[in-house]
């Protein structure tokens, strides 16, 4: 392999669609470089002759100005990578070199590496590498948008000449692919994610599971430059959980023996409040927050403290969930849950577990970030934003003490809803943790993030019409904003989020800064205009229940305007609903009837209209076929079931015809015209 097919070789490893949005380390070894070089039978030795040997175009006979040439222009050469990763991966190689060297060490590694044991110190032209490091970021965000993964230059350590070639060494991609065993053994929400002091207590607790020796060496730090090393592995682990989409894959050991790849798919409840200060009143309500797209036909959850009922949940916007409702479509009082043990909810059926974390102190954070109402269960406590706290038994008294010296304003609320023996506090500003409660730990790092909006694709490219609100979290009020160098202002009623500027161009890189006094944080982004596309074939399929198909499926299927069958062609009806929450089902024939899914599909008729409760007394209606041509007319000259079923079906049709919203489409909505009028004269 030749110096080209190493680099294209070593980046393609590192930056593909399936890193799309993730931080990447070009955490480098002899191990990957084995991998790579494999198939071609090269090794570690055949990487360094090619990388002292350089690129074609090279002229200099130094390594890191053969480095520095292969960096100037390179875009303009038309390669797919940058030419220099090559050089930079043999930097990080450089830094896990084992041997009779001082632990802090690195030149004298780096000189072993490239044969050269005469000279001492750094390599000529070694501090100018800075500008590899920043370009290699500057290509995966801006140039590929996030797309392939997204580089972090960030110098770590106390040594700022070669604390990025040891920063990639942090944590290797095999622990990286272990850590949601540690997630979902901790029992972690991905999105609600620990402080930085909660999470190193759980690094150290179930670290034996996942991480390496030199990693748990590196946890136990407690003073020194290397400090910087332990928080930067702990900020590592929280980015990886933040994008974790729930799973865990299961090892080669459990995977013949299990129906799924994975183990399960793990997400969090949150409970909701809305506190009515006149009434007094809390009302609680349950959601579910996923990394994931919740299934097109919903979840239906079983519980094991709630034996023969089912609790359906269905996708809201941005990975929450509706407020589960019970088989009656009543939204579920979460005040009757178990807040302290804790609740698993299942769907054996997706192969889907939420559970309800157990705990005697609760806190919760405003919704209106998540473009939710009330106030949404959290796990980690910011400054300078006011806050609820529920709690139960003896923690309330630690817990007012600690309100009390320790916010701006604190207070306990005399209010009824909440479960039994449970209390409820209101406080503002905590300046500090409350000892040995791990959700009143205040976070000490503020992070800048992009909430809403509707991405187009993994990575950083949103809609123009649906754009993302800026959030900066846990910073104090006098930090600013901007957008391409122009100041934002702050949401109203929300001093730490922010809208982009109206007059935002499309289609070009957006750069945000945040200051905040002493960190300055940085996010690219880019809007897109929306545009229909001339092909659906990169698309993916879907199947008759709107799962994801593989390509190479025989069923009927379907992806944007496109639809393939086979066998008789395309089913008039789909045995699934379009939700899985209750809805009364009928036919075109007086008596065609069934309440689904407390009753089963009916054997012997094909469903016309499918009629869900969405309030009080309101009903929409929508049609079970594919097509106007599948949709019957009424027939009035048979009956079918029991005389009440009759008067069910008139009273679904024509009775509550002022409460039930008809269909939006023309030629539909005709047709359920047509019904209600037959419907009258039953």
């Amino acid at each position: 392999m030749n110096y080209l097919e190493w680099n294209d070789s070593i980046a393609r490893h590192f930056f593909n669609e399936e890193n799309a949005g993730k931080e990447i380390l070009l955490y480098v070894n002899d191990e990957i470089l084995t991998e790579i070089g494999r198939a071609n039978g090269c090794d570690v030795d055949d990487f360094v002759i090619s990388v002292k040997k350089g690129p074609p175009w090279i002229s200099r006979s130094g390594f890191c100005q053969k480095a520095l040439e292969a960096f100037r222009g390179w875009r303009e050469r038309g390669r797919e990578y940058p030419p220099y990763i090559s050089y930079l991966a043999c930097f990080v190689l450089a830094a896990g070199i084992h041997g009779d060297f001082d632990p802090r060490s690195y030149y004298p590694r780096l000189r072993q590496l490239l044969g050269e044991t005469d000279g001492t110190g750094g390599l000529p032209s070694f501090d100018r590498m800075l500008l590899l490091w920043d370009d290699l970021e500057k290509w995966s965000v801006e140039d590929k948008h996030e797309e392939l993964g997204r580089f972090v230059a960030r110098i770590r350590g106390g040594w700022w000449k070669v604390g990025l070639p040891l920063a990639q060494t942090v944590i290797s991609k095999d622990e990286q692919r272990r850590l949601p065993v540690l997630f979902e053994a901790a029992g972690l929400d991905p999105s609600a994610p620990p402080s930085e002091k909660v999470m190193l207590k759980l690094m150290h607790y179930y670290g034996d599971r996942v991480f390496e020796m030199k990693t748990l060496k590196v946890l136990r730090i407690e003073k020194g430059d290397d400090i910087i090393l332990k928080n930067s592995l702990i900020e590592m682990v929280l980015a990886e959980l933040e994008e974790w989409d729930g799973t865990v894959q299961l090892d080669e050991a459990e995977a013949p023996r299990e129906e799924h790849a994975v183990r399960a798919i793990n997400s969090g409840l949150r409970t909701c409040i809305k506190y009515d200060p006149l009434s007094r009143k809390v009302k609680c309500t349950l959601r579910l927050k996923a990394n994931r797209d919740i299934p097109v036909g919903g979840l239906a959850f079983k519980c094991e403290q709630f034996p023969g009922e089912t609790f359906y949940c269905e996708d809201a916007y941005q990975g929450w969930s509706k407020n589960l409702k019970n088989e009656e479509s009543k939204i579920l009082d979460a005040s009757a849950l178990d807040w302290t043990g804790g609740m698993m909810f299942e769907d054996s059926k997706n192969n889907w577990r939420a559970s309800l974390r157990g705990d005697s102190v609760r806190l919760f954070a405003s919704g209106k970030a998540e473009g939710l109402p009330g106030w949404v269960e959290t796990n980690r406590l910011e400054r300078g934003v006011p806050f609820f706290i529920s709690v139960f038994g003896t923690a309330a008294g630690k817990v007012r003490a600690w309100g009390q010296a320790n916010c701006t304003s604190f207070e306990e609320l005399e209010v009824s809803g909440l479960p039994p023996g449970w209390l409820l506090f209101k406080g503002l500003n905590a300046s500090s943790s409350c000892e040995d409660i791990d959700v009143l730990s205040v976070s000490s790092s503020v992070r800048l993030l992009l909430r809403g909006g509707v991405k187009l694709r993994k990575g950083n490219t949103y809609l123009y019409t649906a754009q993302p609100l800026i959030v900066l979290e846990n910073a104090a009020e006098e930090a600013t904003v901007t957008a391409n160098g122009k100041v934002l202002r702050n949401e109203k009623d929300n001093l730490r989020a922010w809208k982009l500027p109206s007059d935002i161009p499309p289609n070009e890189i957006i750069r945000i800064e945040a200051n905040t006094g002493q960190d300055e944080l940085r996010k690219i982004l880019r809007l897109e205009e929306p545009r229909l596309s001339g092909s659906f074939d990169e698309t993916p399929w879907r199947g008759t229940d709107g799962v994801f198909v593989p390509d190479s499926s025989d069923c009927t299927r379907m992806r944007g305007a496109v639809v393939e069958t086979t066998g008789n062609g395309l089913p008039s009806f789909t045995p699934r609903p379009e939700h899985s929450t209750p809805r009364i089902l009928l036919g075109n024939i007086p008596g065609q009837v069934v309440k689904w899914p407390k009753d089963p599909l009916p054997p012997d008729w094909e469903p016309v209209w499918s009629i869900r409760r969405t309030g009080r007394n309101k009903w929409r209606v929508s049609c079970c076929r594919r097509s106007l041509a599948c949709v019957p007319c009424p027939d009035l000259t048979v009956r079918a079931g029991k005389e009440k079923d009759v008067k069910k079906w008139k009273e679904c049709i024509w009775v509550r015809r002022k409460k039930t919203n008809v269909p939006e489409l023309p030629a539909i909505r005709q047709r359920w015209l047509e019904f209600r009028e037959a419907a009258r004269n039953v």
